[in-house]
């Protein structure tokens, strides 16, 4: 069965999305709160912005000099359940 969970609230940060993000090894200062996570089984998908090998949020320049975060598609085995963080 798969499910959407909307990453937008009127709470930033929500304590209990950075908690299920924290539980499935995922640093939720590299998510874009501005989407829709998708678990389907055991796997998450998600979009996460792109870092460097040291870790640091990567910045790329469009063809007008303005500043952007890049972003990449993510699917992960789970780790803990969305319904373990009351989601």
């Amino acid at each position: 069965m798969s499910r959407r969970i909307n990453l937008n609230t009127l709470v930033v940060p929500d304590p209990q999305l950075c908690g299920w993000f924290e539980a499935n090894g995922i640093d939720p200062g590299t998510i874009p709160m501005a989407q829709e996570v998708l678990v389907d089984g055991d796997q998450l998908t998600y979009v996460e912005f792109e870092a460097d090998d040291d870790g640091h949020l990567k910045i790329a320049y469009d063809n007008a000099g303005e500043p952007y975060r890049p972003q990449r598609i993510v699917t992960r085995t789970i780790l803990s359940a969305p319904e373990d963080h009351n989601l």
